[in-house]
C-alpha cells in the first residue's frame, strides 16, 4: 500500500503507510527501483515512522545503491522495532571486512 495523508497519525502501524516495496519482499526491493523504494518508504515513514519493514526495505535499497551508512541506520531502526531481518541485516553490516564467519 503506498503512503497516504488519509491515515491518521494514531492509527495502527500494521498497514498504514507501509511502502509497496515492503511486502513480501525479504531481500529488497527488485533491481532498478531502488530510488522509488527508497522514496515510497519515507513517505510511508513519514506518516508512521514505527514501520520495521519499511525500515528494513528503505536500508536493502541503500545498501544496493552504496549507501551502507544510511543502510546500516535503517537496518538498526528496523531491528530496534522488533524486524528480525533487520538485526540480521545490521549485524552483517556492521562486522568487520575482514571477518568471513
Amino acid at each position: 500500500m503506498r503512503a497516504s495523508a488519509d491515515y491518521p497519525e494514531d492509527a495502527p502501524a500494521e498497514g498504514v503507510g507501509d511502502c509497496i516495496f515492503a511486502d513480501g519482499l525479504p531481500h529488497g526491493p527488485p533491481p532498478g527501483l531502488f530510488d522509488l523504494a527508497i522514496q515510497d518508504c519515507t513517505q510511508a515513514l513519514a506518516l508512521n515512522p514505527n514501520i520495521a519493514t519499511a525500515y528494513h526495505t528503505r536500508g536493502m535499497a541503500y545498501k544496493s545503491k552504496g549507501l551502507l551508512d544510511r543502510a546500516r541506520e535503517d537496518f538498526q531502526k528496523s531491528c530496534e522495532l522488533g524486524d528480525i531481518n533487520g538485526c540480521q541485516a545490521y549485524r552483517e553490516l556492521s562486522k568487520p571486512k575482514n571477518d568471513l564467519r
